[in-house]
């Protein structure tokens, strides 16, 4: 039925007004004479209302005299019929085929520029920079990808205030979400800031104290980075005066992380035997109502299976009707030697399960080392990541 849809649109049909004595005579002559004739209706007395194909309508003159009928055209539909019209009205085909190439053309192009993270003065000041980037409405989204990954380094270097920054293109939006970079208040009294851990400065920014690393600097745990002393000069004596305040920054750095995984190549694996035993319960609230057992308990080693079956859950925690079905299994013990390809596996397991430890870490590298140990396999991860290392501590005095 769809295939003949298309093919009465493709060839164009005609909506007929049969009026006559006997249109039924007409309807007859039509589909003898081997035409296609569908939604065939009476209207009123003496009219009947059917469609047919453009070629088949220019056939059924002879017929017409020969049924005595009156045929007239009510509506034409289709190709041919839309492609005068069109012919006809050359400006609006024009005006719609750009428009199309219009649509098609803009929806290439960012149009919008969508900040989240950021307000007020931050926003004015990321959106600036920006712009200078290259980041701006009106260039094309292919364009904006190449330059993705350039774009998000420099508004790293650019913008202190982010921790962490990103672009997307969603549409004809660009979306760029950063993460502010949450300052600690100040101290109460003098501090200095000094190294949480060890690493490779990066980045230095100096709000309040005096810079003691800059960029490329090693540091070591406990270091100083920022001191909290402020030097001016005394209006009267023209002294310099050294004041001490609670210092302030940003210190990055470039920090590495170890995991160290120990994985044997020989482990202890239970066998298990078809010998157990069976024990069926039920649990309500606290109480233990034994129901029955078959089978034989093991005396010493053997291995444990528990399935539970709520039956009715209870209104708080711990309450409830539950059926409770305990497996009690004989099982030896056995040496099993690991596959190099197993214990990998599972060392990367293990690093992998350590690595989750480390929250709100974006890794930039990361290194692996395996040392083969006799009956062990050790495998140390580096995580290479960049991070604020500065620590506020209590200002030392000097005597």
């Amino acid at each position: 039925m769809g295939l003949e849809k298309i093919i009465s649109y493709l060839s164009g049909y005609v909506e007929i007004l049969i009026r006559g004595p006997q249109p039924e005579k007409l309807i007859n002559l039509i589909t003898g004479s081997g035409l296609y004739l569908w939604h065939v209706r009476r209207v009123a007395p003496g009219i009947v209302h059917a469609k047919i194909r453009v070629h088949g309508y220019l056939r059924i003159r002879e017929l017409i005299k020969r049924s005595g009928c009156h045929v007239k055209i009510h509506r034409k539909h289709g190709w041919p019929f839309l492609r005068r019209k069109l012919a006809e009205r050359r400006m609006f085909l024009v005006g719609a085929l750009l428009f199309v190439g219009l649509t098609m053309y803009l929806s290439t192009l960012v149009l919008f520029v969508r900040i989240e993270g950021f307000e007020g003065r931050h926003r004015d000041k990321l959106l600036e920079a920006l712009q200078r980037a290259g980041l701006r409405p009106g260039m094309t989204r292919q364009e904006l990808l190449n330059q993705k990954r350039r774009i998000e380094r420099e508004m790293m270097l650019v913008t202190p205030e982010a921790v962490w920054l990103g672009i997307s293109v969603k549409g004809v939006v660009a979306e760029v979400k950063a993460v502010p970079r949450k300052t600690p208040a100040a101290a109460a009294g003098p501090s200095d800031l000094v190294a949480a851990t060890d690493g490779i400065v990066t980045k230095v920014v100096t709000i309040r104290g005096v810079p003691a690393v800059r960029e490329g600097d090693t540091v070591a745990r406990g270091d100083l980075l920022i001191s909290g002393i402020r030097w001016h000069q005394d209006s009267e004596t023209g002294a310099m005066v050294a004041e001490e305040i609670p210092a302030g920054g940003i210190v990055e750095a470039r920090v590495w992380y170890d995991i160290e995984v120990i994985e044997p190549k020989i482990v202890w694996k239970p066998r298990l035997y078809n010998r157990q035993w069976t024990c069926y319960r039920l649990r309500w609230n606290d109480r233990w109502i034994p129901l029955f057992c078959f089978g034989k308990k093991p005396a010493s080693h053997y291995f444990w299976e528990r399935y539970v079956k709520r039956i009715y859950p209870g209104r708080n925690l711990g309450e409830g009707v539950e059926l409770i079905k305990d497996i009690y299994r004989d099982v030896s013990w056995h040496q099993v030697r690991r596959s190099p390809e197993d214990v990998k596996r599972a060392a990367l397991a293990e690093t992998a399960l350590k690595k989750k430890q480390l929250k709100n870490l974006i890794i930039e590298r990361q290194m692996e080392a395996w040392t083969d140990e006799g009956l062990f396999v050790k495998l140390v991860t580096t995580l290479e990541t960049t991070q604020d290392i500065a620590m506020a501590v209590p200002r030392r005095k000097e005597f």
